[in-house]
């Protein structure tokens, strides 16, 4: 069926990589996670468009974004760190910029105003993950 929505999971290659997390032990998700975001932001030349679909699947998924109907399914405890959080934003924005296949095709169907509105709520996420706030000793009550 290929892409079907400008989601980070409205792709078969992006739900292949989800069922292929749910299959492994819990203890292994978290770097196969990390090793898809840092492939991409790692990449020196063309960041071909499995690895860049599952790069923002990853970084949707440290951002707590989980798949339509897989929410009771997807059970694996992750942790957020601030260096994680920012090297899934910096790989969402490898994979959709210049020298990315997803780009290019994002940029041929004219889809980046639906894709950009459809990762919001994750780039917002991993932006708090990044820069959490410390309030130390203080409380706000």
């Amino acid at each position: 069926m290929g892409t079907w929505g400008p989601g980070p999971f409205d792709d078969d290659t992006a739900m292949d990589f989800v069922d292929y997390l749910l299959d492994l032990p819990p203890d292994q998700v978290q770097q196969e996670l990390r090793t898809a975001v840092r492939l991409a932001c790692d990449v020196g030349g063309y960041l071909g468009y499995v690895d860049a679909v599952r790069a923002v699947a990853a970084a949707s998924l440290l951002a707590g974004v989980v798949p339509p109907g897989y929410e009771s399914s997807w059970t694996v405890p992750l942790r957020l760190t601030p260096d994680l959080a920012a090297e899934a934003m910096e790989a969402i924005g490898r994979a959709h910029s210049a020298g990315s296949d997803l780009h290019e095709l994002r940029a041929e169907s004219g889809t980046y105003a639906r894709v950009d509105e459809a990762l919001r709520p994750v780039l917002a996420a991993l932006q708090r993950g990044a820069h959490p706030v410390d309030l130390g000793q203080e409380s706000l009550f």
